[in-house]
């Protein structure tokens, strides 16, 4: 390999690197524009730039505040940034898809790995339990139920008691993008957006009846 070939190599995370490039980069991008239209949605504070993007909704707890990372080559700048952005003694989740060593020194601790699982499309979905109905939320009361559950069972209980509104925008309900689910039996709850390529499930929990 030559100096030339080393000076053309690519991370696969430049701004102009296809949305569909790796899975990886479909997810974050998609993680990405859940904060960002939940936060316009909520009339809430964001900030993006090719570097990293960032989503303060102003909640209690650790979920409603959350940065990412988006290029490996500019992870300081970036965190500056970041650390600019939220108010002081904000805690926030950043998300990383690569590597980014060890942050103590920035008051930022790994709390965890999640796993990135991803199902193909075109695949045949399985028969839902016996006596399980699964309903899109489409209004008001719908997303408060989807509220209430994922307070309860992810278990959120920081965001129990909290208008439904406050957390989850009722303007984004029949968008096409960002859609929510309840189902009843165990009350179960999920939500998902597409983008990018891919149909991202999050916020799934279930709360057992009594």
């Amino acid at each position: 390999m030559t100096a030339a070939d080393t000076a053309t190599l690519r991370t696969g995370w430049e701004p102009d690197t296809p949305p569909g490039d790796t899975i990886a980069r479909q997810a974050l991008l998609a993680l990405v524009a859940r904060a960002e239209r939940t936060a316009r949605a909520l009339g809430a504070r964001w900030t993006a730039d090719a570097q990293m993007a960032a989503a303060d909704l102003g909640l209690p707890g650790l979920f409603g505040d959350n940065a990412f990372l988006a290029d490996p080559g500019s992870t300081d700048a970036a965190l500056d940034r970041i650390d600019g952005f939220f108010r002081p003694g904000t805690q926030y989740l950043l998300w990383s898809p690569f590597p980014t060593g060890d942050l103590r020194h920035r008051d930022l601790e790994v709390v965890g790995h999640p796993p990135l699982m991803h199902l193909p499309s075109g695949q045949q979905a399985p028969d839902p339990p016996s006596g399980l109905a699964i309903e899109e939320v489409t209004d008001a009361a719908g997303l408060a139920a989807f509220g209430q559950t994922l307070a309860e069972a992810y278990p959120l209980p920081e965001w129990a008691g909290l208008p439904a509104g406050a957390v989850f925008a009722p303007s984004t309900l029949g968008e096409g993008t960002l859609r929510y689910w309840v189902g009843a039996v165990e009350e179960r709850t999920a939500a998902a957006v597409t983008y990018a390529g891919v149909n991202l499930v999050e916020w799934v929990s279930t709360r057992l009846g009594d």
